[in-house]
């Protein structure tokens, strides 16, 4: 958004994210969490919509009202809804058999991995972002997992959402919170 912002790392394998000082921040202990001004807010796809409305003429979100917007409110609930989840019992079924335990499968509930990044692959074919020309919230919810996916080698075979996400990750925006 290119405005003034600081981050505070909370090491989740310290427990940081358990810590009473943060619990005061966020009573479930989950991160991210965001203050700005007296509000204190969680839940990453909050986060990322109350930002792109509060600050309109950045363009991050389409304009109310529109089909747009109705795609943009998919893509982030897609976002949390299919793509993380599916990624997140990927990566646990991976963990559990490199543990050599036995790994409960709980995803005849959930969209099949493969099934989840390649919905992506279209769109991307045809856009060069979630939502065509332009880079708003939705790339940065759908991204945050796809990075996740990339990670576990997921996205490989997916030359369209990969090139997305080479974009994403090169933009001065991530690199310098990474960095931070």
């Amino acid at each position: 958004m290119e405005t003034p912002y600081e981050i505070k790392r909370v090491d989740l394998r310290l427990g940081e994210h358990k810590s009473v000082p943060y619990l005061k921040i966020n009573p479930a202990g989950k991160v991210p969490a965001l203050a700005h001004g007296d509000l204190v807010l969680s839940e990453s796809i909050a986060i990322c919509k109350y930002l792109a409305d509060q600050f309109p003429e950045k363009n991050f979100s389409p304009a109310t009202n529109t089909t747009e917007r109705a795609n943009y409110y998919r893509w982030m609930a897609y976002a949390i809804g299919t793509l993380e989840p599916a990624v997140l019992e990927e990566a646990r079924r991976r963990q559990t058999e490199k543990d050599g335990g036995k790994f409960i499968d709980s995803s005849l509930a959930l969209t099949p991995i493969d099934v989840a990044v390649s919905v992506l692959e279209p769109v991307l074919k045809q856009n060069q972002f979630i939502l065509g020309d332009r880079f708003t919230a939705a790339d940065v919810m759908v991204g945050s997992a796809m990075i996740w996916a990339n990670s576990m080698g997921l996205i490989d075979q997916l030359p369209h959402a990969k090139n997305w996400l080479d974009q994403l990750i090169k933009r001065k925006a991530y690199k310098k919170a990474k960095k931070d």
